[in-house]
C-alpha cells in the first residue's frame, strides 16, 4: 500500500502489518485499529486518493489528531 506522510510529497509503500502495527503501537483506540483494518481490507476496491484528501478525510488520521492534536 502506498501512503504519504503529512506535509510531504514523498510516497512510500507499507504493508498491511505495518499499518496495523502503527495503529496499535501509537495507542490508538481499539475502534481506530478496527477502522484501519477495514480500510486496508478495502484498498483493492478503493479509488486512488490524493494525499491532501487522505489527511483531511481519513477516519484513522482524524481520530488520531482528535485524540492527540
Amino acid at each position: 500500500m502506498d501512503c504519504c506522510k503529512q506535509n510531504s510529497a514523498q510516497v512510500v509503500s507499507i504493508s498491511e502489518g505495518d499499518v496495523l502495527s502503527v495503529a496499535s503501537s501509537t495507542g490508538l483506540a481499539r475502534e481506530a485499529t478496527m477502522i484501519a483494518k477495514m480500510m486496508v481490507n478495502k484498498l483493492p476496491e478503493m479509488e486512488p486518493t490524493p494525499v491532501e484528501s487522505f489527511w483531511q478525510d481519513s477516519p484513522v488520521v482524524m481520530i488520531y489528531f482528535r485524540r492527540w492534536g
